[in-house]
């Protein structure tokens, strides 16, 4: 008995070291893996940052993932394999997406799993590679494609939840629509039981009312009556006031005499005439050249445009099955 205790305790111990930390390395899987080295510290801590709060907000498992060289041979089955070898997804069905950027082959790929398979269509696949790899990948603004990436990440997510939310809101109005009409009848046989009630109170409050006004109408105009009267001598008085002050100063403003002789108006220095000339000297020139305007930088591609859905899918996914026999979608592409 002593020894199937002693064995009994020391397993105990052993499941109480082991569980915690394999939880702790499944947790601490990181999602922005440099591995080609093109990021900075602070652009891995800013983008790590972001995809934890898609997966807190969203619970879907964002990875991103640099290589210089790759493990397999098409960079589809190398973005399958990082993802079902490392353990990433979020829940039962292990929800994700998952992006490897090739810098050796220069190419990308996406991979998803879960639910995320239906979340994004091929459409919405290709518009996010194309988009980060040929704007900002092609130009080495590296950290720039993965924002891009992620925030169309979002904007989907918003956009295909909305929807779904915005149908559960719909069935939750038409149950109240349809029980709003008997609470109306209800109102309705009561207002009629009332009504009656309230008709001999109106006729009452409209008599005393009338009263009422007669004798307001009749304050009224003797109040108007005696201010009328009470107005006439000031104003009179006012108006006497103000002619007789416009009268002295119209008589103050008259200055101006009239002169006998024009010699006042002449000018003292009018005998003193001063010709002035301008003489042509030198001449000066001076030449600068002109600066050329730089040619032009190479332009952009632009991002995929809405031709491309009749390549690709707006409302389907294709699927297919690693090495791993997972399920994924996904999208690959060059840059």
């Amino acid at each position: 008995m002593k020894k199937i205790r002693f064995m009994a305790a020391l397993l105990c111990m052993f499941l109480v070291n082991v569980l915690p930390v394999s939880a702790t390395e499944e947790a601490s899987l990181p999602r922005v893996v440099d591995n080609a080295e093109i990021l900075s510290d602070a652009e891995e801590l800013e983008l790590t940052s972001l995809v934890n709060d898609i997966a807190t907000v969203y619970q879907i498992d964002v990875v991103l993932i640099t290589e210089s060289q790759r493990q397999e041979a098409d960079i589809q089955a190398e973005a399958d394999m990082l993802f079902d070898t490392n353990g990433y997804g979020i829940g039962e069905k292990k929800d994700g997406v998952l992006f490897v950027l090739d810098m050796g082959n220069r190419e990308w790929a996406i991979s998803t799993h879960g639910d995320t398979i239906t979340l994004f269509s091929d459409y919405d696949l290709n518009s996010l590679g194309q988009t980060a790899a040929q704007n900002y990948f092609a130009n080495g603004r590296y950290r720039d494609g993965f924002v891009s990436y992620v925030a169309g990440i979002v904007n989907i997510c918003e956009k295909k939840m909305n929807v779904q939310g915005n149908g559960q809101s719909a069935g939750n109005e038409s149950t109240e629509e349809n029980g709003a009409p008997a609470a109306e009848t209800n109102g309705a046989t009561d207002g009629e039981t009332n009504g009656t009630a309230d008709k001999d109170e109106k006729n009452q409050s409209s008599n005393s009312a009338t009263a009422g006004t007669n004798q307001d109408q009749t304050e009224m105009e003797t109040s108007s009556e005696s201010s009328e009267n009470n107005g006439y001598p000031g104003f009179a008085g006012a108006l006497i006031i103000t002619i007789i002050y416009m009268i002295r100063m119209k008589k103050g403003m008259k200055k101006a005499r009239k002169q006998q002789n024009a010699d006042v108006y002449q000018s003292r220095d009018a005998s003193m005439q001063i010709r002035k000339s301008d003489v042509f000297l030198t001449t000066s020139i001076t030449k600068t050249p002109v600066k050329q305007k730089d040619p032009d930088p190479p332009r952009r591609p632009d991002p995929p445009r809405d031709s491309d859905s009749q390549r690709y899918s707006r409302t389907t996914t294709t699927v297919h099955t690693s090495d791993n026999g997972e399920t994924h979608g996904g999208a690959s592409g060059k840059f």
